[in-house]
């Protein structure tokens, strides 16, 4: 028996093309993860920022040229009004972008320039679109080619050039086509349609290129953050790694405001390791750096520096009593035994502190007089907490 439509092949055969339709016209971002969406909108924007002159100085120089082609045989109004409105919104399209920074660090703002540039495309091709569809109708049909033509020369320029932003190119092929497209197929006129056909045929391939461009860029940019992801990050642990420790502390110190740093040493990792073997040893670490993390919370940055050292890094203005009491609290927490697939463990940690900007101005130097703190604090019996400041005080941990 033939197949209709109502089968389930066909049916789910269907829905395939619509999801897949779906997938090619679809231009929401909100999916996305929110470190690549703002990645995303800042290399839309400097790209945009990059393409607008050629933008704005090709669908100028295309208007001036329809203006030209329709002198003597269009109404007044399509021969100098309307390219003459196209030229002026380009022109003020592009005095404002030239204004615009080449790039941009805030992906909100950034966001709010794309969609400008959604309204501005979209009222461009509109008014092409207008001029097209009313030409196609006033003028005789000999002229009718020459009105097709510069309207989808017009409309795929400005795709082109929008073609880094989805949403834009987009919008902007829809409403700069799809009228005249669909004019030229109904037209009853053996070769207009022949045109509308060809027309249609560039559209598709055009909404397909975007589509694809739109997809590596997004592939790239989450590779790109993943790869970073991978650099700042300890293998082991999860934690931040030495790298991402210091180019945080840099930025941290830009604002000028006091922080506190502190170093971790695991008194007796190396017995532990020997004992219970390297498994044992990576275990024991992983443990640790989850207790950090819970002590910590959102009051500081833990990190790995390496073998059994361990840093923290405080945000700037946090209380130095709460700095003190969250090292003491990490200390004890360490001390704590770690049930482990080898057997328990105990252990203890020594801490050393130092503090921005009184024992350094660079995160090297911030570093050197947290470990030597560090060192004091081992050599005075372990399992304390030395502060590298004016009273350099020993505390014991509680």
């Amino acid at each position: 028996m033939a197949a209709t439509f109502g089968d389930d092949a066909n049916v789910e055969r269907w829905r395939s093309v619509w999801q897949n339709a779906r997938g090619v016209l679809a231009c929401d971002d909100d999916g996305l993860d929110r470190a690549v969406r703002d990645e995303l909108a800042l290399l839309q924007y400097a790209e945009l920022r990059r393409q607008i002159p050629f933008l704005y100085t090709a669908v100028t120089v295309i208007s001036i040229a329809a203006g030209v082609g329709a002198v003597g045989d269009f109404p007044f109004f399509l021969q100098v009004v309307a390219p003459a409105c196209v030229i002026t919104l380009c022109l003020y399209r592009l005095f404002v972008w030239m204004r615009r920074p080449a790039r941009s660090d805030d992906p909100e703002g950034a966001r709010r320039h794309l969609r400008g540039t959604v309204l501005a495309a979209v009222g461009l091709c509109g008014l092409a679109a207008l001029w097209s569809v009313t030409a196609y109708f006033e003028t005789n049909i000999a002229y009718r080619a020459f009105v097709s033509v510069f309207t989808l020369l017009s409309t795929f320029a400005v795709a082109y050039c929008l073609s880094a932003f989805k949403k834009a190119a987009l919008y902007a092929l829809i409403v700069g086509t799809v009228p005249i497209t669909v004019l030229l197929l109904m037209s009853g006129d053996r070769l207009f349609t022949a045109m509308g056909v060809c027309a249609l045929v560039l559209e598709l391939l055009q909404v397909r290129l975007l589509s694809d461009r739109h997809r590596q860029a997004i592939t790239t940019l989450e590779l790109q953050l993943r790869m970073r992801q991978l650099a700042d990050t300890d293998g082991l642990t999860g934690l931040a790694n030495r790298r991402a420790f210091i180019a945080t502390s840099e930025a941290q110190m830009s604002d000028r405001m006091p922080f506190s740093l502190a170093l971790l040493d695991l008194d007796g990792f190396k017995q532990v390791n020997d004992r219970l073997g390297h498994m044992a040893g990576d275990a024991l670490l992983c443990s640790v750096a989850n207790r950090l993390t819970l002590v910590c919370g959102t009051h500081a940055l833990v990190a790995r520096l390496g073998g059994d050292e361990f840093a923290l890094l405080f945000l700037a203005g946090t209380d130095e009593s709460l700095v003190r009491h969250l090292a003491r609290e990490a200390i004890a927490a360490v001390a704590e035994p770690h049930a482990l697939e080898a057997g328990t463990v105990a252990l203890t940690a020594s801490l050393g502190l130092s503090q921005f900007p009184v024992d350094g101005g660079d995160a090297t130097t911030l570093l050197a007089a947290a470990d030597r703190a560090l060192y004091a604090a081992k050599n005075g019996g372990r399992a304390t907490m030395r502060v590298s400041a004016e009273d350099l005080a020993t505390i014991r941990a509680a």
